[in-house]
């Protein structure tokens, strides 16, 4: 990795070795820091979730 950024500045394309940098590396890092919290959110709504009985209806006034 440290010789593609030598190689980038070293030459003129340095702005399109950037971009493509930013285009591999952006997904890997969303990927990385969306996964756990994807995760936490559905172990939450499984605890708050409740089962077998309905709740009761208000009484009529």
């Amino acid at each position: 990795m440290i010789a593609l950024v030598r190689i980038a500045l070293s030459r003129p394309y340095t702005f399109i070795v950037l971009a493509l940098l930013i285009l591999i590396i952006g997904p890997l890092v969303t990927l990385r820091s969306v996964c756990p919290h994807t995760q936490r959110r559905a172990k939450v709504t499984g605890a708050f979730s409740r089962g077998g009985e309905l709740p009761e209806s208000p009484a009529p006034a």
